[in-house]
């Protein structure tokens, strides 16, 4: 189809056609939850599954429910159509793309994410050579792209948007008071908010529970949690720590997250 003219295709194929973390057709009353990687967008989906069911978020019922665009618009992929579920919200990690559609934009402190990526993608064996810890925070072909680029190039295109398009959402606060949280995204995307449901959800959807579910659906087929591992602060010396900063400062200052390496910098010096 090369020789049709870009807007001929964009009506047979859809605008994003192009685009793999998106649906070639996007309407406004659709809602993509978008995140970088390890945000905790998995948790929500059950969370929001658990909601809309009253049910225990089981691998099948969350992918019907809050279905990731990469499953169903992957090659291989049997069924390509999008899901008819109202409302309809739809998982990507993709770099921002203005879209039509609202966007809840989840997100994470970038040290804890960049580092639970990494050990997703060694447990999923992603690569021929798998670098170290240190090496990932800094190496250059990450997908979908930086921790940084990724919020930044969110951040800047959402605040041109009016209040009723997004809502940005911090893991940690969702962590901190998760009925709170989760009755804001509900009331966005258009969920049960009554508390009853909400305290159900939450209830369903506990560290320990996620973890049987898990066990008894097989890794294979959805990381609900993940494992205990170190955390960045153990992994990443003072020199190491700085150079990260130096890249993802900016962004990491405008989201709210202290940089350890100022703090670091404005510790008095004493010969004790």
């Amino acid at each position: 189809m090369s020789g049709f003219p870009h807007s001929l295709l964009s009506l047979l194929l859809g605008e994003y056609r192009d685009n793999p973390h998106f649906f070639p057709r996007i309407s406004a009353d659709e809602t993509y939850l978008s995140s970088f990687p390890r945000s905790g967008n998995t948790w929500l989906r059950c969370l929001l599954t658990s909601l809309y069911h009253g049910t225990e978020a089981k691998p099948e019922l969350v992918k019907a429910t809050i279905p990731d665009v990469y499953k169903i618009l992957y090659p291989g992929s049997k069924n390509r159509r999008k899901p008819s579920i109202r409302p309809l919200v739809i998982k990507t990690h993709g770099p921002v793309t203005e879209i039509p559609a609202k966007v809840v934009y989840l997100v994470r402190d970038g040290r804890d994410a960049m580092l639970s990526f990494y050990y997703f993608r060694r447990r999923k064996q992603y690569g021929k050579r798998e670098l170290t810890p240190k090496e990932f925070f800094f190496h250059e072909k990450i997908w979908p792209c930086a921790w940084h680029d990724h919020v930044m190039g969110w951040l800047d295109w959402l605040e041109t948007l009016p209040p009723e398009r997004y809502l940005l959402m911090r893991y940690e606060e969702l962590l901190a008071e998760p009925l709170e949280q989760l009755c804001a995204i509900a009331e966005f995307v258009g969920f049960p908010t009554d508390t009853e449901a909400l305290e159900r959800a939450i209830a369903l959807n506990t560290r320990d529970n996620l973890k049987t579910i898990a066990a008894k659906a097989g890794r294979s087929e959805l990381y609900y949690v993940g494992e205990d591992r170190k955390a960045w602060q153990e992994v990443l010396g003072d020199e190491d720590l700085a150079r990260y900063e130096a890249l993802a400062g900016p962004a990491l200052k405008r989201l709210g997250y202290p940089l350890m390496s100022d703090s670091a910098s404005s510790t008095p010096v004493t010969n004790e």
